[in-house]
């Protein structure tokens, strides 16, 4: 039998697999993180994407046996702006949408314009 905490984890991860379409990548990322790839989907879109995940999430409570539990989520954005991107940077400038997020009340998205590689001209 899983800790509670094991439980919640798997609850938002469902919950979060329900919100991915077949071509998106969700994975565990750390102990209670998720990284979800939405590929062919601009910022603007992934924010509607991220608020209305963080809704259901946060309207719906865990309910186990002997807990109900409310959940709420702090979601970290970034987007791939140029061709240079990669998916470790891509990854990193969400990390620190997410750390904003955390630290600037939770149950909250935040993201990261990614801005444009600098050229040495």
């Amino acid at each position: 039998m899983g800790t509670p905490l094991d439980d919640v984890l798997k609850w938002v991860a469902i919950t979060l697999k329900q919100s991915v379409r077949h071509k998106d990548i969700l994975a565990r990322y750390g102990g209670e993180e998720f990284v979800v790839v939405l590929p062919d989907t601009t910022l603007a879109q992934g924010r509607v994407w991220a608020e209305r995940v963080r809704k259901t999430i946060a309207k719906t409570p865990f309910q186990s046996e002997l807990h109900v539990i409310d959940i709420t989520v702090s979601i970290g954005l970034a987007s791939k702006v140029n061709t240079e991107d990669n998916l470790d940077d891509i990854i990193k400038h969400a990390d620190v949408a997410l750390y904003h997020a955390k630290h600037t009340g939770r149950n909250r998205i935040s993201w990261n314009d990614m801005p444009p590689a600098s050229t040495n001209s």
